[in-house]
């Protein structure tokens, strides 16, 4: 077992979609990413807690989203549609490695966290009866939904053709059908329907386009000035002006700045 380096340095140094043979132009780290849950969380749970208020606890919903992918620190990141085809044999040892990988973790990263426990946290993966959880998760799904967008946006035909034709096929296209399906649970579980929460841009996730009409809209790659310009797709946008309300210059970067 290697020696961990600080948490922060080890989930920069881990790549998402690592094992993608077609170039990924803003191909992101888990520092990033577990920033953007971070802030998706942040957004929705404050709107549903005006709808809901007081059955979820928005700071550790907030909690366990930067915390909710260290595990692959250890296990490496393997993508959803790759687990959804693991044979029964495959998850079990999988689901075994993650749960090794909690007791490394706490016993090298568990005083960094004061307000929650962290191995509680580490702990909560399909705790499908907290609400934290499935708010998590839908923002998980959906930044995970709208890294494509971005690809697209800024022309990456290679992806669209090796990812999304050949490797996501149907478990994962541009209808937002596995951000749906968390949304549904999470409205079930706060019994709310779609009316109550469609007015809000990071809940509307009902508008379905193909990844020619996103391509279409490709002005080449991103830039600091481009990416300030609206797009016409509402979530993605909202996914952007989630970066300028609560991200830094370095955050802001990672939109712009091709590491393929």
């Amino acid at each position: 077992m290697k020696k961990l380096l600080s948490r922060e340095q080890e989930l920069r140094n881990e790549y998402r979609y690592g094992f993608f043979s077609c170039p990924i132009y803003y191909k992101t780290n888990l520092w990033i990413h577990t920033a953007r849950i971070s802030w998706i969380v942040r957004e929705i749970a404050t709107f549903l807690d005006t709808l809901r208020p007081g059955l979820f606890d928005i700071e550790k919903t907030v909690a366990l989203s930067i915390v909710h992918d260290d595990t692959e620190i250890i296990v490496w990141d393997i993508v959803s549609p790759v687990k959804a085809a693991f044979s029964p044999e495959e998850k079990a040892a999988y689901e075994q490695d993650c749960r090794d990988s909690i007791d490394i973790l706490y016993e090298a990263y568990g005083k960094d966290f004061t307000d929650y426990d962290y191995r509680e946290l580490l702990l909560m993966e399909d705790a499908w009866d907290s609400l934290e959880y499935a708010i998590m998760k839908y923002a998980d799904k959906l930044e995970g939904h709208l890294e494509t967008y971005h690809e697209l946006l800024a022309g990456n035909e290679a992806f669209d053709k090796e990812c999304l034709e050949n490797f996501w096929a149907n478990a994962y296209d541009l209808s937002y059908k596995w951000p749906i399906t968390y949304l549904k649970k999470l409205l079930d579980a706060l019994d709310l329907t779609l009316e109550d929460i469609s007015w809000h841009p990071i809940l509307d996730i009902y508008h379905k386009f193909s990844s020619e009409e996103v391509l279409s809209k490709s002005n080449g790659f991103h830039t600091k000035e481009s990416i300030d310009v609206l797009t016409g797709f509402p979530v993605y946008d909202a996914r952007v002006w989630l970066h300028f309300q609560y991200g830094n210059a370095e955050q802001l970067g990672y939109l712009y700045e091709r590491v393929e």
